[in-house]
């Protein structure tokens, strides 16, 4: 599996394509080297190179997003419902707070992939 961990753009170059085009540079360069997956560390860089695929990928890759988001809110609810039945308020109200964000962020994902592919 080939990993992109990093990409900057200078501020100053930045609103010019510059790093979808390095994005797709990466891609070409991993497919050409035979990995089948790329895997990129935040959801924002993520979907930042998504035109940069072929549609069927985007749509394996909006739903392999998804279950892994679905996977997350439900580690992070039973979390949640073991903090709350522990004293410690500051614990709890850590874990909703990341609940609360994880279940957005499948929304989210979820309205994408109804916006895009249906």
């Amino acid at each position: 599996m080939s990993k992109l961990h990093l990409l900057l753009v200078e501020p100053e170059a930045r609103g010019r394509g510059i790093g979808m085009r390095l994005v797709g540079e990466c891609i070409q360069f991993a497919r050409k080297a035979g990995y089948r997956k790329i895997m990129l560390r935040t959801l924002r860089l993520r979907f930042r190179f998504l035109s940069a695929l072929k549609p069927m990928e985007q749509r394996r890759f909006v739903v392999a997003m998804i279950r892994k988001m679905a996977k997350s809110v439900k580690e992070t609810e039973a979390d949640c419902h073991k903090k709350s039945s522990s004293h410690d308020d500051y614990s709890y109200l850590t874990v909703r707070g990341a609940l609360l964000m994880a279940r957005a962020r499948l929304a989210w994902l979820q309205e994408v992939r109804t916006r895009l592919f249906q």
